[in-house]
């Protein structure tokens, strides 16, 4: 992204700007030379410095505007190029009720709410069925469909965190298993992911064939594709093309490969053997042992608070900004042990942490994306200097 920064330089301040200008050979020899403040002559420069400032700081919002613009002149940008935003959505799925005494039939009304625990900022996220179910006799499992209460990609829990029933059902618990998404929730497109789309939508116009980034901004225009990797290096042989894609974290949903693929086959050249695929996840046992302030009380309380972290840390969110704005993300270049540990440090009362997993730097590859695995972390007082 260009900054208008390095094309229009900021006004000085006022008394270096005043200053310079009293210098001026032309204005000595007008022989005004009290720059006094209350000063007419003082006054006057100031009035000056202020219209010069505001003129740079409108200038400075255009240049913005033309590259890099925000809100609607976003929008109205991107559509001069046929983009348009991806709108947020609902997230569905899954969840698995369960009941020890299956001896009759029972009824799972439409409309029923389950949710998740309180996060480590105290949010809770609720669920409803989207189908009227019979649970028969003799079944101790029936799975359940669901729609997020609320469009976004916060929805989009780990594996076995709505555990709580709201409605009073027949039935023992309720969970999420792995594969418990079916359409991944999304937050509605940031102005950085459509202004990136825009840009790249330029290297579809290449006749004949396309590059990396063809195929890069051909998987972003289909909603729920966050995470793109193109190895155009003839994995299958002369001519292929594999371009990876993901959602907010871990695999996508067979339903979002097929979706890419047939944007792909629609866009794509003729000559070209062009494949969606799921990356390999990679999981990232996270071992060792944290440090704590021993003011703080029950260190057991920190584990959830540090596996969230761990979970941000692997996922696109856009709004993890503003929600976590001192947990740095996985980008191209990897994950280094020590952006794991740095992470981890973000929590109040942790004083430092030594990782024995991962050993070393982790540095996946074209067709690989990192995931959370296990968690394994023991609890020390850190020891207070007398």
């Amino acid at each position: 992204m260009i900054d208008p920064q390095e094309l229009i330089d900021p006004m000085p301040s006022a008394p270096v700007w005043i200053d310079e200008m009293s210098k001026d050979p032309n204005v000595e020899k007008l022989g005004l030379r009290n720059t006094k403040p209350g000063g007419v002559w003082r006054t006057l420069l100031e009035a000056f410095w202020r219209g010069g400032r505001d003129i740079r700081n409108l200038l400075r919002s255009v240049v913005n505007s033309i590259f890099n613009p925000t809100g609607d002149w976003a929008d109205l940008k991107a559509a001069e190029h046929n983009v348009q935003r991806i709108l947020a959505r609902q997230t569905e799925g899954k969840v698995i009720l369960t009941r020890s005494d299956a001896t009759t039939d029972s009824i799972i009304p439409e409309g029923s709410i389950f949710r998740t625990k309180p996060d480590m900022q105290g949010k809770t996220y609720r669920y409803l069925s989207t189908a009227r179910m019979l649970f028969p006799a003799g079944q101790t499992e029936l799975p359940v469909p669901i729609r997020a209460e609320s469009p976004g990609a916060a929805y989009n829990v780990p594996a076995n965190t709505i555990t709580q029933i709201v409605t009073h059902l027949p039935v023992d618990a309720v969970t999420n298993r792995d594969d418990w998404i079916t359409a991944e929730g999304l937050d509605r497109e940031s102005d950085d992911s459509l202004n990136l789309r825009r840009q790249l939508v330029w290297t579809e116009l290449a006749q004949g064939g396309g590059n990396a980034l063809t195929y890069e901004s051909i998987a972003r225009s289909v909603p729920g594709v966050l995470w793109v990797s193109v190895d155009d290096t003839h994995p299958r042989g002369q001519g292929t093309v594999d371009v990876y894609i993901g959602g907010v974290a871990g695999a996508p949903p067979a339903e979002l490969i097929e979706l890419a693929q047939a944007k792909l086959n629609e866009k794509k050249s003729i000559i070209a053997d062009v494949l969606a695929k799921a990356p390999t996840m990679i999981p990232v046992n996270i071992e060792g042992t944290i440090f704590y302030d021993p003011d703080y009380g029950d260190p057991t309380t920190l584990l959830p608070q540090h596996t969230e972290v761990l979970q941000v840390m692997v996922r696109i969110d856009p709004d993890d900004k503003d929600n976590y704005p001192l947990v740095e993300k996985v980008d191209k270049f990897g994950l280094p042990v020590d952006r794991i540990e740095g992470n981890l440090r973000t929590i109040p009362y942790t004083v430092s942490v030594k990782l024995t997993s991962p050993a070393q730097d982790l540095l996946p590859l074209k067709n690989q994306r990192l995931e959370i695995g296990t968690i394994n972390l023991t609890y020390q007082a850190a020891v207070k200097q007398s």
